[in-house]
């Protein structure tokens, strides 16, 4: 089923930058910090997804995105940059493709933390991305 979490939840002391909504959420779905995957469009997000110990990509897609957002993402921390949603699929087929990506074993076994599309504020999973990558 979907989860999603919220740094409202009573379980999260802190909210983003601190990591402790990530590590809430993986958590309560019992994945291992080092194998989630976060995407994030803000920097304190990103520091989140980072302090956390899970691979980050930085979105630009947002209409809120200035033209240095890229960049502010990468000095947050961010493992890559993507400005569509199409790009971040294609940034996680290289993921779960190449295990030395991550220098761990079994790269294809990484689990995507909930992305919630702020427009229409509904949850998006890893197949739903794959199969409309322009959302």
């Amino acid at each position: 089923g979907t989860h999603l979490f919220s740094a409202y939840d009573h379980q999260v002391n802190r909210g983003k930058p601190a990591p402790d909504l990530f590590l809430h959420a993986a958590k309560s779905m019992g994945f291992q910090p080092n194998r989630c995957l976060v995407i994030e469009d803000s920097v304190a997000g990103v520091r989140a997804g980072v302090a956390a110990g899970m691979r980050t990509i930085g979105f630009t897609g947002g209409s809120h995105c200035s033209p240095d957002h890229p960049a502010r993402l990468r000095h947050a921390g961010a493992h890559d940059v993507a400005k569509k949603m199409s790009a971040v699929t294609a940034i996680i087929e290289r993921i779960a493709n190449d295990p030395d990506t991550l220098k761990l074993p079994h790269a294809v076994e990484y689990h995507l933390i909930t992305i919630v599309d702020r427009v229409s504020e509904r949850a998006l999973d890893v197949k739903e991305l794959k199969a409309n990558p322009t959302i």
